[in-house]
């Protein structure tokens, strides 16, 4: 078995790099299906987000593993989760996600699920397409000002859980419940599903300066997010987001604070 360097059995290593147009890629760090998958996009920006994404996701990997990046191989679970083929066995899971200009990467020694969003103007309506009804009555008890953050933690959450159980679309988003009420505590409320322990579950909720939220999530407890410093990331190539990433908090937003 390949060691996991630096990374104790409760903490989940978080990542997160910047992969807007102007942000570095790390050389060697780009296979070709990496680049494949690239120029399938149309716009110029989403083929920059998907190279500094793929190659942020093999720098850091393959630093906790202690292996040349292009070495490694990936392959999907049955239910589409991605995850290491080469090397087999490694104890590494992982959770890759990014939105506008950001990639968020969990690392850990469990499986895991990740999620990041900016947090931008959505239509009401749009919260009925993706909470259940406990969620649903959450959200109209809130004010229309802080419906958007609570929206997008609500989302980040859910997302989170789905990836961790990796069902991808085939999960019922409307048959489990999380609190999305920004400064409350992140929690998996019910599972509308055998076995239903939700007691089993820990959520975790990080936020960036530049008006970015996300959750990691997993079916353990006990464990703590420690994410991954700047100089930790220039190391590898990448470049730190603005500001410093926040864990466990949701502070308020410029663009709610100026109304």
């Amino acid at each position: 078995m390949t060691p996991l360097i630096g990374i104790d059995a409760n903490t989940v290593q978080l990542w997160i790099w910047r992969i807007d147009p102007d942000a570095p890629v790390p050389p060697d760090c780009l296979a070709e299906a990496d680049e494949a998958h690239a120029a399938r996009f149309v716009r110029a920006e989403d083929r920059a987000s998907s190279r500094a994404a793929r190659a942020g996701l093999r720098a850091i990997l393959g630093d906790s593993l202690g292996l040349p990046p292009l070495e490694l191989e990936f392959d999907v679970a049955p239910m589409g989760k991605p995850r290491l083929a080469f090397p087999a066995n490694s104890g590494v899971h992982f959770n890759l996600s990014h939105s506008h200009g950001l990639a968020a990467l969990g690392v850990a020694r469990f499986a895991l699920g990740v999620d990041i969003e900016a947090v931008r103007p959505v239509e009401d309506d749009l919260a009925h397409a993706v909470f259940s009804p406990a969620e649903l009555d959450e959200f109209a008890r809130l004010t229309p000002a802080g419906r958007r953050l609570a929206f997008f933690l609500g989302w980040t959450r859910k997302e989170a859980v789905v990836k961790a159980l990796g069902s991808g679309l085939h999960a019922p988003l409307d048959r489990f419940s999380v609190s999305l009420t920004p400064g409350q505590p992140a929690l998996l409320r019910d599972i509308g599903w055998p076995p239903g322990d939700e007691s089993r579950w820990q959520i975790e909720t990080f936020a960036s300066p530049s008006e970015h939220v996300g959750a990691v999530a997993a079916a353990e407890t006990g464990w703590r997010v420690v994410a991954a410093s700047g100089g930790a990331l220039s190391v590898l190539g990448l470049a730190a987001p603005p500001g410093r990433v926040e864990i466990g908090v949701t502070p308020a937003l410029r663009s709610e604070a100026g109304g």
